[in-house]
């Protein structure tokens, strides 16, 4: 979880060329425009509460003498994040921010390339795979815990089988497939057994599966771990330092790291939920990196800013909770996407930084990717015939259903002016159909709560994925779309059955047909109305180097490598 909306997996994986001021070398757009497990994962999320400092003890918001004693260095990488992080990698409080956060302090079994994306070693340095594809082994390196204690295959299990524990509201626990048993060979030595070949098994565990220490772990309750989330251990190249809740939390370097000490000393994650308030520091250069909107590129342009561009496994769209009686009706759902002149919101909403999408298969995954599938195109006339077939009907000048009337909310997290726009062009335009949504503006931490428990009736969301197509299993099959498995949220057999045929191939060439009919499938039942793929436009300050060529979650992993200069 998924990132953003999904998580990670909170929607953005690829390939982008140098740090330029054009979008030149990202996937490229139509020639006929201008540019965060889906609620299982959300499903997961808790409230907040009380994460504190590396004391102990919850912190406040700090003071201006706090601020002035803990004033972050000229050696320090500032980072922006839109909410308070929780790490806990296992069920992900804090969805987005906990993901930017736990990138810095765990490792993982393997990590993206930081300019290919695919695979490679982290914790293990090597590993095998049975000839059927049932069994995979690894290999540990000689790794230590913060605290000085070693990595071994215990932790491995320990991990793996905490997340397949349905006790336990993993977030990610989709990404682990068919999983059936891990077993110690010995104390650098891990065996995972699968039920059935699962090609995509490397591709997931990249993707925040993070190895958690035993030791400091047995014996909790890992759904609320609170004396561990007061103060992590992981193996990752940096460690805890202190947080101080909504203002800012600080990450220092872990001096015995495998792969050799960072070369920036520390990370401040300032805790800022406004994106025109980062722009703004970041040109101020109170900040070091943002992610930036489109409508704010010509404003950041230039002044010590170095412009970047990427491709990563992400699209936007309206989500739909489709068990409400008045979405459940594909033809409905349908008729929603053709009302959406997308083509309108490439062009002036994205400023031509994307690409249109008709399924949530986008262009990173590349073998996967569909080109010759169009979208649903704007037409206006259509959706209101569909809406007729589906015994919709105007009373009394409103949209109604059954007698329902379409009143309904539209949930939309504060801060991003993309996704505001998003919001008011979908509410103008279903208006058009007789429909009377409402928009509903809300802290992202109550945005990301109320997805995971079906506690909306449309969204603005995006979804940045793992780059393999059975990623999107846990926002589409219904045994992992919605809070449990017994409330789906999209509930479709036939959906069902081509995620569950498509797993268990292993070649591109064999997964491929399959992953085609997957696509027409969503585009004809539209659970969400697929927008399209935006590029990732970053804002990096002139300080920043090394920062590679893949989507920011992805080069997170890499930051120990990165330079101030």
């Amino acid at each position: 979880m998924v990132e953003g909306r999904r998580a990670d997996g909170a929607r953005r994986r690829g390939v982008d060329g140098n740090r330029v001021a054009t979008s030149k070398g990202v996937i490229p757009m139509s020639d006929n425009v201008y540019r965060f497990s889906r609620r299982a994962l959300l499903a997961r999320a808790a409230v907040l509460g009380g994460v504190a400092a590396a004391g102990g003890s919850l912190a406040s918001p700090r003071t201006a003498a706090a601020a002035a004693a803990t004033a972050p260095t000229a050696n320090a990488l500032l980072f922006p994040l839109i909410s308070n992080p929780t790490p806990n990698p296992v069920t992900l409080p804090g969805g987005l921010s906990s993901i930017l956060l736990n990138k810095n302090l765990f490792g993982q079994l393997v990590r993206p390339d930081p300019h290919t994306d695919q695979p490679v070693p982290d914790l293990a340095r090597s590993w095998e795979i049975s000839k059927d594809g049932l069994t995979y082994t690894f290999h540990l390196r000689d790794v230590l815990f913060h605290d000085g204690q070693p990595v071994t295959a215990g932790d491995v299990k320990f991990t793996l089988d905490a997340i397949m524990d349905k006790k336990i509201n993993a977030t990610f626990r989709t990404n682990l497939g068919p999983l059936k048993t891990t077993h110690v060979v010995d104390a650098h030595t891990v065996q995972v057994s699968l039920e059935e070949p699962y090609g995509p098994f490397l591709t997931m565990l990249q993707y925040n599966i993070m190895i958690l220490p035993e030791h400091a772990l047995k014996g909790q309750d890992l759904n609320k771990p609170t004396a561990f989330v007061e103060h992590p251990i992981g193996s990752g190249p940096y460690m805890w330092k202190e947080f101080v809740q909504g203002d800012h939390l600080t990450l220092v370097k872990f001096d015995k790291f495998w792969d050799g000490a960072p070369k920036i000393p520390e990370i401040v994650y300032e805790i800022i939920p406004d994106v025109n308030t980062q722009i703004a520091k970041l040109k101020a250069g109170e900040l070091d990196f943002v992610m930036v909107e489109p409508s704010q590129i010509a404003s950041i342009s230039g002044g010590g800013v170095q412009m970047s561009y990427a491709n990563q496994t992400n699209y936007y769209y309206l989500g739909i909770n489709d068990q409400n009686p008045l979405f459940k009706d594909p033809r409905v759902r349908r008729a929603m996407a053709l009302a959406i002149d997308k083509q309108q919101i490439l062009r002036n909403v994205m400023l031509g930084h994307g690409r249109l999408i008709a399924s949530p298969v986008s262009p990173p995954m590349r073998w996967a990717f569909d080109a010759g599938l169009e979208p649903w195109p704007y037409d206006l006339n259509k959706a209101k015939e569909l809406l007729r077939e589906a015994g919709a009907k105007m009373e009394n000048g409103v949209l109604t259903l059954n007698g329902q009337p379409y009143t309904f909310k539209i949930l939309v997290d504060i801060g991003n002016p993309t996704r505001k726009q998003l919001g008011l062009i979908a509410q103008q335009q279903w208006q058009a159909l007789g429909m009377q949504p409402q928009m509903d503006f809300e802290e992202f931490n109550n945005w990301y709560d109320m997805l995971g428990n079906l506690k909306f009736d449309t969204a603005v969301e995006w979804w940045i994925t793992p780059n393999d197509p059975n990623a999107l299993q846990g926002g589409y099959d219904s045994q992992h779309d919605g809070p449990d498995a017994q409330h789906p949220n999209f509930d479709d057999p036939v959906t069902d059955q081509l995620f569950a045929q498509g797993v268990r191939l292993s070649t591109p060439a064999e997964r491929k047909p399959i992953y085609d009919k997957l696509q027409q499938r969503l585009k004809d039942m539209q659970p969400d109305v697929f927008l399209n793929f935006p590029n990732e436009i970053r804002g990096f300050s002139a300080r920043v180097h090394g920062f590679g060529t893949v989507g920011i979650r992805d080069a997170l992993y890499w930051t120990y490598k990165w330079t101030l200069g």
